[in-house]
């Protein structure tokens, strides 16, 4: 059993990935169309246990933000409701 749960760890810092909840989510503000570089509106946010990472639908991998980095949230949802979310 010990070993398996080893294993497990290992493929889990060595491809981050395949073990992320996936998000897909589309791009309105000037910065997130600028980040995708004329290559369409959709953008796959990728969140696991060592961050957050922007890919595109070709599962290239844009951008990767440590969750340290991260200072500011702000969801914005259809109805007109905004959260922000400061740290």
């Amino acid at each position: 059993m010990a070993i398996s749960a080893n294993m497990v760890r290992q493929c889990r810092q060595y491809w981050t990935l395949p073990f992320s909840r996936f998000y897909q989510v589309v791009a309105t503000s000037r910065d997130s169309k600028f980040l995708l570089q004329g290559k369409g509106q959709t953008l796959v946010i990728a969140i696991n246990w060592s961050g957050m990472y922007a890919i595109d639908l070709n599962e290239n991998l844009l951008l990767s933000i440590k969750f340290m980095e991260i200072k500011h949230i702000e969801i914005v949802r259809k109805k007109g409701l905004k959260l922000n979310f400061d740290f």
